[in-house]
């Protein structure tokens, strides 16, 4: 039996732009009426222009990051680094919200620090619905104390924001990355292509367009890009950072978890199925992990693969794209599985470390020197 796990660096391997900072970049060229992807046309013609164009138009998140991207400010151009992004955002409103009883979330804005966005566009577009939400810090302190029961409206505020900037983006991977688009900016570039199992990180339907066939099963765990209006089938969140009995009881922010966003959309099912068939049958498997890069936020769905390396029968293979990648690829594991395990399941050639671009047991044809 064999399973390939994908994320977003096997579209990247397929030239497709499907990069957060390429999504950015498009909404910014509209913005200057430079439609440098065509997105404007695609998205006329599918009827999905005006909905897109009113969401950039004034969605909290989507200020937010693009001003951050001008700002240089982004760790990296990766959507592990875009979720962080999020997750960082996340945690300290989820952090000011459980640590104070009365819940009044005080948000500071610190006049030595550049980093002020949080406080200049998330706080102040929310306040311009609920203009008497709060009380101005003392003196020489810049922020906001919220009053009760606007710490609430403010979750619901950012949640309802995200789901709508999610929106965007499936209109995004809708309009520019579809069947037909993928097959004329891409080629097929492979050598392996007969997995019974595809579990997929990504929106779009690369290795199905390409790749598949009718025997193959697929689970695409964030959902699939689709194209009825105001309604979104993708999972963008982040990783729940609270512990045990926390997570199991409080749920202010759960409409922001990876986790519950892939219960509401029954997105997970499937490789549950897998899970369980493999558990239950005992013949060789091979599990390749191929452009992801086993992000913390990915870890709970990722650790079941793992965890079944623990089997005599079981290999997984984990391509990378060059050595950097290798050594990253490699700490991320020993976060996922422990150190202890990792080393008795890396010297017995159980979970192993392979160039994509290997001449002898890459996944991939070599691309040429300047574009790897």
């Amino acid at each position: 039996m064999k399973i390939l796990i994908i994320g977003n660096g096997f579209d990247l391997a397929h030239s497709l732009p499907t990069k957060y900072t390429d999504f950015l970049d498009c909404v910014i060229f509209l913005d200057k009426e430079n439609d440098k992807y065509g997105l404007r046309d695609a998205a006329e013609n599918l009827q999905l222009w005006d909905e897109f164009s009113k969401i950039i138009s004034d969605n909290t998140w989507l200020k937010y990051f693009i001003q951050r991207y001008k700002n240089k400010q982004f760790k990296g151009e990766k959507w592990i680094d875009f979720e962080e992004e999020m997750s960082e955002i996340i945690e300290d409103f989820e952090s000011w919200y459980y640590t104070d009883d009365d819940k009044k979330i005080t948000i500071h804005r610190d006049a030595h620090n550049e980093d002020t966005l949080l406080f200049d566009i998330i706080f102040r577009d929310f306040i311009m619905c609920y203009p008497d939400c709060y009380d101005e810090l003392e003196k020489g302190h810049w922020g906001a104390k919220l009053h009760p029961p606007y710490s609430s409206y403010l979750v619901d505020f950012l949640g309802h924001e995200l789901k709508i900037f999610t929106r965007a983006f499936e209109i995004y991977c809708v309009c520019l990355i579809n069947d037909a688009n993928i097959n004329n900016r891409t080629r097929r570039i492979m050598k392996q292509q007969d997995y019974d199992c595809v579990l997929s990180f990504n929106y779009t339907n690369t290795y199905a367009a390409l790749y598949g066939n009718e025997k193959t099963k697929y689970c695409y765990i964030h959902g699939s890009s689709q194209s009825i209006p105001g309604k979104t089938n993708m999972v963008l969140g982040v990783d729940d950072k609270l512990k045990y009995k926390e997570a199991d009881n409080n749920f202010a922010f759960v409409n922001f978890k990876k986790y519950w966003q892939r219960i509401n959309i029954n997105s997970a099912s499937e490789y549950y199925e897998w899970i369980k068939t493999i558990g239950s049958v005992r013949v060789d498997i091979e599990i390749s992990i191929v452009g992801h890069s086993l992000g913390l936020t990915d870890h709970e769905a990722l650790r079941k693969f793992f965890e079944l390396a623990s089997r005599q029968e079981v290999v997984i293979k984990v391509y990378y794209r060059n050595k950097k990648a290798e050594e990253v690829l490699k700490q991320k594991t020993i976060g996922i599985v422990g150190k202890n395990i990792f080393i008795e399941r890396f010297n017995n050639n159980a979970i192993r470390f392979i160039d994509q671009y290997s001449k002898d047991d890459g996944i991939f044809e070599a691309p040429t020197e300047e574009k790897r």
